[in-house]
């Protein structure tokens, strides 16, 4: 009766077939490598973030030094070629090309530096959110592939006590 419906007893079923268990546990070990790659890609960008965010706020030090040794209004300075290479790179805008820059443009290019890092800021706030995330997941993940081999354990635990009993 069950064979005509296409369902077969389980005594029918290939002794290779895996276990409910070994299926789970090969999924669950896939997932975890997943979620781990995932957190060291969101770890390495919160690095890197981290360290550009240090990046500036060494170079905001600087540019403010320089804005403070600025004695009359009419007083300029202007930036290094590593000052402006590094704001650059951040695709900071710099008025004058920083060069003569007077009180006003400093306080123009540290609003920009600030927005800068406003930016990154949020933006390390967002993947520290997606890391809690990713944690969670992988945590849990690996708290049922646990309790998969636990429980199998206890079973053939069982087993073997029956059948030496």
């Amino acid at each position: 009766m069950l064979e005509s419906s296409g369902i077969r007893p389980i005594s029918s079923l290939p002794s290779a077939m895996p276990s409910v268990d070994a299926m789970a546990y090969t999924v669950l070990l896939d997932q975890l490598k997943v979620y781990h790659g995932r957190l060291t890609e969101i770890y390495e960008k919160m690095q890197e973030t981290n360290n550009s965010l240090s990046n500036l706020n060494n170079l905001s030090g600087e540019i403010r030094k320089l804005r403070s040794e600025l004695k009359d209004d009419d007083a300029t300075k202007s930036l290094t070629q590593d000052q402006i290479n590094t704001l650059k790179e951040f695709g900071i805008e710099i008025p004058n090309n920083g060069k003569d820059l007077n009180k006003e443009k400093f306080n123009d290019l540290i609003a920009n530096i600030d927005g800068k890092k406003d930016d990154l800021s949020q933006s390390n706030q967002l993947l520290n959110v997606r890391f809690q995330d990713y944690k969670k997941k992988y945590d849990s993940t690996f708290d049922l592939l646990s309790n998969i081999l636990k429980g199998t354990a206890s079973s053939k635990d069982n087993i073997i006590r029956n059948t030496n009993g």
